[in-house]
């Protein structure tokens, strides 16, 4: 049993920059809401730090960035709990 072998997951066109920012959101602050850690920061295979960073990365940094309207945009909406 698990979703390996249960498929659970559902796939939904993202429509606009703000469901871009709410699947971020929510990948990103997931482990937090099923209690794997306390802080989004704190989960060690997030890419949530990388988007702090400056440190080279493959990730597209700036278009996500930008969808939230800049880094500390992106860092007071990480804030909220998962709507």
């Amino acid at each position: 049993m698990g979703s390996i072998f249960i498929p659970s997951m559902k796939m939904e066109k993202i429509g606009d920059a703000g469901d871009f920012c709410k699947v971020v959101h929510y990948t990103h602050s997931n482990p937090v809401h099923q209690g794997f850690t306390k802080q989004i920061a704190d989960w060690p295979h997030s890419s949530y730090k990388i988007f702090l960073s400056k440190s080279p990365t493959k990730l597209e940094r700036d278009y996500v960035l930008d969808a939230f309207g800049r880094l500390d945009a992106f860092i007071k909406y990480h804030k909220q709990p998962i709507v």
